[in-house]
Parts: C-alpha cells; sequence; structure tokens
C-alpha cells in the first residue's frame, strides 16, 4: 500500500481551521508543531490515493496565507504499519437524516475512483519528464543510431534494443496530461519537447540514410512502411500503459518501450529512407508515424479521464472540459483522416 507524508505550513492563527478541514478527510494519522517564526507544521499520514483530496481540501481555504506551502513525499515504510480497512456499510447520520450534504457527490465520486497518486504528484513527474537534458539528447541520438543500425542490417535484435534507451515517454503522457487538466503552458512545453526529441531522430536517421542508404525490400523496413490496424491497436495500447504507469507512481522505464516501439522504429525508418532518397516508401512510414502519435495522446486523455483526474478548481474544470472536448476532436479526425488516406492506398484510389 502507497503512503504518503504531506507536510503543511500555515500560520498558526490557521491550525484550527486546518484541523477542522482534515476531519472530513481520510487520513491515517496527523500531528503538528508550532515553528519559531509563528508559524505552524502539519504533518498528515495517508494512503496515497487519498492526498490528492487531502491536499486540494486544505488548499481551497488555506491557499491564500503568509507562506502557505503544501509538500507530499512518498513514505518507503510506517510503523506500525498501516493494515487495509474493510469498506465501512454502515450508513452515516446523514444518509439516517435524509440530508443532501453538498460534498455528498463529490466523496462518491471519490470512492469509486481506483487507486492513484495525487494529479500534483502527476504534475510534478511530467514536468521532470519534459526537461531539456544533455543526458535526454544524448539517448535520443543513441537509440536512433541502434535502431538505424538495426534496420540497415535488418537485425531485429538491434531494433529492440534501441527502444529501451528511447526516451520518448514523458512528453507524450506530459501532452496528454496538458490536455486533461487545460494547461496549456504544459500543453506548449510538451510539444516543444516532442518535437525537438523527434527532430534529432529524424535528423540523425536521415544522415545515417544519406550515408549508408537502406533497402526499402528488407523485412525490418517493409514491416515499418505499411499501417495495419494491429499498429493502431499497439499505439493506443502503448499510450495508455505509459499514462497508467504515470498515474499510479510505477517506474516508466519499461513502459517507455511499448510508446518507443510504436514511434521510434517508424521514426527512424522514415528518416533513413528521406536520407537514401526513396520518397514513396518514407510516405508510408510518415503516415505510421502519424498514426502512432495521434494514437498514443488520444488514448493517453482517454486514461487520464477514465482514473478521474481533472482540475482541483471549477473554473480551471470548465477550461479543462474544453480543452478535452477540442483535442479529442482534432485527435480523432485526424486519425480518421489518416485512416482514409491509408485505406486509400491500399485500394490505388
Amino acid at each position: 500500500m502507497a503512503l504518503r507524508l504531506i507536510e503543511v505550513f500555515i500560520p498558526e492563527g490557521r491550525l484550527g481551521l486546518a484541523l477542522s478541514v482534515l476531519e472530513e478527510q481520510e487520513t491515517v494519522s496527523c500531528w503538528h508543531e508550532a515553528l519559531a517564526d509563528g508559524h505552524a507544521q502539519l504533518h498528515i499520514l495517508a494512503r496515497a490515493e487519498h492526498s490528492e483530496g487531502i491536499t486540494d481540501a486544505l488548499v481551497n481555504v488555506l491557499s491564500t496565507q503568509d507562506r502557505f506551502r503544501v509538500i507530499s513525499l512518498p513514505v518507503s515504510a510506517s510503523i506500525p504499519r498501516v493494515e487495509d480497512k474493510e469498506p465501512k456499510t454502515e450508513e452515516t447520520p446523514s444518509q439516517v437524516s435524509g440530508i443532501d450534504e453538498t460534498r455528498s457527490e463529490d466523496e462518491s465520486k471519490e470512492e469509486k475512483k481506483p487507486g492513484r497518486i495525487s494529479r500534483d504528484e502527476m504534475y510534478a513527474e511530467a514536468t521532470e519528464n519534459l526537461r531539456t537534458s544533455w543526458q535526454n539528447t544524448i539517448l535520443v541520438i543513441l537509440s536512433a543510431v541502434v535502431a538505424a543500425i538495426g534496420l540497415s542490417r535488418s537485425n531485429p535484435a538491434l531494433v529492440i534494443g534501441s527502444m529501451v534507451i528511447a526516451p520518448l515517454l514523458g512528453p507524450n503522457v506530459a501532452l496528454s496530461l496538458a490536455t486533461t487538466l487545460g494547461d496549456l503552458e504544459l500543453a506548449r512545453r510538451a510539444l516543444k519537447e516532442v518535437g525537438l526529441r523527434v527532430g534529432i531522430a529524424l535528423l540523425f536517421s536521415m544522415l545515417t540514410g544519406l550515408v549508408f542508404g537502406l533497402d526499402p525490400s528488407s523485412g525490418e523496413v517493409l514491416i515499418r512502411t505499411q499501417v495495419e490496424a494491429t499498429d493502431i491497436v499497439v499505439a493506443l495500447a502503448a499510450g495508455s500503459a505509459g499514462t497508467l504507469a504515470l498515474t499510479v507512481g510505477a517506474p516508466t522505464a519499461l513502459i517507455g518501450v511499448m510508446v518507443a516501439v510504436a514511434l521510434l522504429p517508424p521514426l527512424v525508418t522514415l528518416g533513413m529512407l528521406l536520407g537514401a532518397g526513396l520518397l514513396e516508401p518514407a510516405r508510408g512510414a510518415l503516415l505510421l508515424l502519424l498514426v502512432n502519435l495521434i494514437c498514443i495522446n488520444l488514448s493517453g486523455v482517454i486514461t487520464f479521464i477514465a482514473v478521474g483526474v481533472r482540475p482541483g478548481r471549477w473554473y480551471e474544470a470548465k477550461r479543462a472540459a474544453r480543452a478535452v472536448r477540442v483535442s479529442m476532436i482534432i485527435w480523432v479526425s485526424l486519425l480518421l483522416l489518416l485512416v482514409f488516406v491509408i485505406l486509400g492506398q491500399k485500394w490505388g484510389l
């Protein structure tokens, strides 16, 4: 069971208000201490799936206070152990009296949510994966080079190995999260990083194709210049798996291979074919790459919505709902357009 230690810093005079807010939340343990500068520090131990509700409730009533801050830390172990509790089935006082409390609908939704980490943890992880660093740049270059060699030698082991080191998961999942939250700044950064990493891999692939050429009849190349229905299924599964890994705080190294499966081989194939001057098969690789990009982001948004990720404030929720509608229309329309183009090619239209 994943636990979080939530540290809250507030003016000492607001401690009573904070404690009253916590009475309505699911916590494992809570204690506090006075600080030397007239502030207080709350320590809250809670299950990971309850941390979002706790932080949202505190932010809603205390965010305007001087030096207010909430810090969420993962807990490796807690002694005594925190045991799982059986869900309560008895009626609450409000149910007995028939009172329809304003929070009852939200609380029932919260109980139905699958276990996941908080929205703020996802956001922090997503932004960390968007850092433009020399390490990520080198990994992109290395993955492109290894994939290019694997394609030119028709060696599937090398192609698979290139997927392991390709850092393509983070920016695409961050873009899906930005769409779900209606966060334009995060979306801008995610699009920039997607373009940068894809551009670097494409450039080095083109250089490799220009120097060494590429046999378009090779089996490893042929399967990446033709789009099949199974490719769409793989891309949808990859986007959903990467998103789920983020929502539960799971290590994303191996999950990232799934996204690399959908993106890296057709991307490198496209670059090498362009570098070798083989424009006709390059068009097939481009179609596969675009279909995979669209499917990964489409399934990412759907998965975030399915697990209950949404902004914390009502005005942000309206903006996010609008962003989701617009993005879904765009992604689905582009996917249908590409499917029509692919079918037209197969039918000779």
